[in-house]
């Protein structure tokens, strides 16, 4: 509304807001100027969204979920072999990831994968534990997780080029943690892997 005339006791009125079932209407009076009354309304509407925001995301991905490989035989591979590495997930109390075969329209799967021009490369597909399923009231939709940890098998084998001695490859995991309250962001972990590409003489 514009502004008239202070009122004949000379008090300033105060801003109001009457709501009702359709309609939310703000009266802004001379004594309360509209920009002073937007600014404290977006200042109010920010700390709200950071209290929130800090809440469902105190925690980061990579401390819920650790993520370790390694491979069988003091991890020796011979050339032109397939062996299968270990990929080991330590899952904090209380929360889960959701699994390789975890259905799309709900939490992101995890996948897990071996980035190209490496040492080693992927030779088959990953294999994991039986996920638990349930009702999940974060996605409103039945989801398969793990909880606590989770063992998959990664095949892989040398690539033509890699020469005899230790060498160092990545896995990468995409993966999503949450609990029963909040779900954290998807999150690519990057898993070192230590081996050994075994010479003439093995």
């Amino acid at each position: 509304m514009l502004c008239g005339r202070p009122p004949a006791d000379g008090h300033r009125q105060d801003a109001h807001a009457t709501l009702s079932k359709e309609t939310t209407f703000v009266t802004i009076t001379c004594g309360f100027p509209l920009a002073k009354f937007l600014l404290q309304r977006a200042r109010s509407t920010l700390v709200l969204t950071a209290i929130f925001s800090m809440a469902a995301f105190g925690q980061a991905p990579d401390k819920v979920v650790t993520w370790t490989a390694s491979l069988p035989a003091e991890g020796l591979i011979k050339p032109g072999a397939k062996i299968n590495a270990r990929l080991e997930a330590r899952i904090l109390p209380g929360w889960h990831v959701y699994s390789i075969s975890q259905p799309p329209g709900g939490p992101t799967a995890a996948v897990i994968s071996v980035p190209e021009g490496q040492m080693l490369r992927q030779a088959g597909t990953v294999t994991g534990p039986l996920p638990h399923s349930s009702y999940d009231a974060n996605f409103e939709m039945k989801t398969e997780y793990y909880r606590d940890s989770a063992v998959f098998s990664v095949p892989l084998t040398p690539a033509p080029s890699a020469k005899a001695g230790p060498q160092q490859a990545i896995i990468d995991v995409l993966f999503q943690a949450c609990n029963d309250r909040v779900c954290l962001p998807p999150k690519t972990a990057h898993v070192p892997l230590k081996f050994r590409v075994a010479g003439p003489s093995h």
